[in-house]
């Protein structure tokens, strides 16, 4: 390798984030140019530092990391980065679909980390084949666009219809259609039965599950009781 691989980290969770930087720092060839916490620094920091890779978390709670990847691709679209998950769900062929060049489970090992770092750098052919390879099995599946996805993560907060589109700025009806288009490509019907297989497929938050049984009984939570996603929190930066 000619020169290190810089590589921006971005992860809402410190601790984390923090054990990522340390496996980063100590591996030879690499080294971490900057972190952040949110979407709206993973931008900021992408623009001031231009790191060879960008490293994000993806997970359904919290940080959004396909609006990251998507508002990072905006900025380049030659960007190179790379998704590490818990689990191989849709929220990861959604990142590779979104223009991620790779993607790592958290259960690997560190070597396995860094490997991938270094050949989405690189470009290395037999990682594009592996994401060539992933997408393709997925073609016979019906994919949930981001707004679908976003819309049921509202839902598995208890919110209304009404409250939703006021949210997402966009129509009642648009609501409607995007839940619609959303049961269809799940192969359900209803709003719990929806949250049940966008939980299981990794697509809404792992504590939406205790929402289900008032969905099934037709109530609904009161919305003081919910927050919407934090799209751009002001959460410091942080930066080397």
């Amino acid at each position: 390798m000619g020169h290190e691989v810089t590589v921006l980290c971005v992860d809402d969770q410190n601790l984390a984030r923090e054990c990522v930087v340390a496996i980063i720092e100590r591996a030879p060839g690499v080294r971490v140019a900057a972190e952040a916490r949110t979407v709206k620094g993973a931008i900021e920091c992408f623009t001031g530092a231009r790191p060879d890779v960008t490293l994000i978390s993806l997970k359904p709670r919290g940080l959004d990391g396909l609006l990251a990847i998507r508002a990072i691709r905006r900025v380049d679209p030659g960007a190179r980065i790379v998704v590490y998950a818990t689990d191989e769900t849709e929220a990861v062929y959604l990142a590779l679909e979104a223009g991620a060049t790779g993607f790592v489970l958290k259960d690997a090992g560190a070597a396995d980390l860094v490997r991938v770092i270094t050949e989405s750098h690189t470009r290395n052919g037999r990682l594009l084949d592996d994401v060539r390879q992933a997408l393709e099995g997925r073609c016979g599946l019906s994919t949930l666009t981001p707004r679908e996805v976003e819309v049921l993560e509202l839902f598995s907060q208890g919110l209304r219809t009404k409250v939703i589109a006021a949210a997402l700025r966009i129509s009642d009806h648009t609501v409607k259609v995007h839940v619609k288009h959303a049961y269809k490509k799940l192969g359900v019907q209803g709003r719990a039965a929806a949250l049940a297989a966008a939980w299981r497929r990794g697509l809404v938050r792992r504590d939406a599950a205790p929402h289900l049984a008032s969905l099934k009984a037709g109530r609904h939570l009161p919305v003081a009781s919910f927050r919407l996603p934090s799209r751009l929190s002001g959460a410091r930066e942080v930066s080397r």
